[in-house]
């Protein structure tokens, strides 16, 4: 993998002719790179201006349109980030019509809800934690090409778009997809390599370290996956880079937001309403139930406490209120971080298991004869399994399918 000593190029198109005859001129950035023998080329400012951050990924002949948008103020009355990650396939970017048992493109498949997950899991953090705007990290994916699989493209173009955007990101970050054929590494396998090969390993990082790893494999031996994880971290180093001249010429100032984060004196304030003890007390116990209830308890003791500590200063039902929600998500939080303190002090877990604990796994077969049965949330699982072949498989409708199987089957079952 090689990034070329001149990372970017400006380049100029006219547009169509206007009414009035004149020919409208504008500018884009294109960036090129090597990346597993293909190149990656990304336009920056061709399309998608409204955006807070466009980049247009072509790798190969696979192209991937990625928008990074954020809201001007912070969502009310949450204490989360609210990132939303999308990635849309339509069947037209293979040349295909949808047919078979869905003839409308709907909901998102299965594919595009996991390949979603896959782009927020390592991304999320990287926003500051105190960040409550409305955010939101568009892939539509424009066109296929076999050898180069969109999923990747989309990963990459989401970063790309958040790092030049004007929305706070402790990026950059990059990611890279290990396949395993025939005993050799294969970097950003093709579809059928993905498909037929021993080693579905997606690796996400930092300048500093792995964020995320994902990976199915067919037994490799540790030492070989160890290694794969090894060169994908190689690999997004150079990539990193690449990103980095993109920002350098193209990126924009990260703008100012609202804090939401949770005051430092009402955490003080939190701990001395419920000391340690007391919380330690509340969460390590084996009956989850009662670990439940103790915590409703806090939260209820937090929430009272702290109204009634507003309607001593100043019956304002709107700053009463955010004070109740500023306190209720701070007990939540220090509740959160008692577990993680005492866990990682003694090794044990909120039901007291050590952290590196197996339960019992017993199963029963042809328990009841009812088809549905359900035990309130609690551990007992009731499932149910029907013996079939490979031609009860349903044939999906996806980009990544050529429908090839669906013939196959309609084939054998005349």
């Amino acid at each position: 993998v090689s990034v070329p000593s001149v990372p970017g190029f400006s380049c100029m198109e006219q547009a169509a002719d206007n009414d009035g005859g004149m020919e409208e001129k504008f500018m884009y950035q294109t960036f090129e790179m090597e990346l597993a023998g293909r190149t990656l080329k990304v336009d920056i400012g061709r399309v998608g201006k409204q955006a807070n951050g466009c980049a247009f990924m072509h790798y190969g002949d696979t192209v991937v349109l990625s928008t990074a948008t954020a809201s001007e103020k912070p969502r009310d009355g949450i204490d989360f980030f609210p990132l939303s990650v999308e990635y849309e396939e339509k069947m037209y970017a293979v040349g295909k019509i949808p047919g078979g048992f869905n003839k409308r493109e709907g909901k998102a498949s299965e594919n595009a809800i996991l390949t979603s997950r896959v782009i927020d899991r390592p991304m999320r953090p990287l926003f500051p934690k105190d960040y409550r705007n409305d955010v939101t990290l568009n892939n539509m994916v424009m066109s296929v090409d076999p050898a180069c699989r969109p999923e990747l493209v989309a990963m990459l173009g989401a970063a790309i778009a958040t790092c030049i955007s004007d929305i706070p990101f402790d990026g950059p970050c990059a990611m890279t997809q290990m396949g395993l054929v025939n005993g050799m590494f294969v970097v950003n396998p093709s579809q059928e390599e993905w498909k037929n090969g021993d080693l579905n390993l997606t690796v996400a990082s930092t300048r500093e370290k792995v964020i995320m790893i994902e990976a199915g494999a067919n037994e490799v031996p540790e030492a070989k996956m160890i290694e794969a994880i090894y060169k994908a971290h190689e690999i997004n180093q150079t990539i990193i880079a690449f990103i980095d001249k993109i920002v350098a010429e193209t990126g924009k100032p990260k703008h100012t937001y609202t804090s939401c984060a949770i005051p430092e004196e009402m955490f003080e304030e939190i701990r001395r309403l419920v000391p340690p003890e007391e919380m330690e007390v509340a969460v390590f116990t084996d009956d989850k139930q009662i670990r439940e209830e103790n915590i409703r308890n806090i939260t209820a003791k937090l929430e009272e406490a702290f109204a009634e500590k507003e309607d001593g200063e100043q019956n304002d039902e709107n700053r009463r209120g955010k004070l109740e929600h500023n306190g209720i998500s701070g007990g939540g939080q220090l509740v959160g971080d008692g577990k993680k303190d005492v866990g990682a002090a003694d090794g044990q877990r909120p039901h007291q298991h050590p952290q590196v604990h197996f339960g019992p796994v017993a199963g029963q077969f042809k328990v009841q004869s009812d088809h549905h049965q359900s035990d309130g949330g609690a551990p007992p699982v009731d499932g149910h399994a029907a013996p079939g072949d490979h031609l009860d498989a349903q044939s999906p409708d996806a980009v990544q399918h050529s429908g090839q199987e669906h013939a196959q089957r309609s084939s054998l079952t005349r």
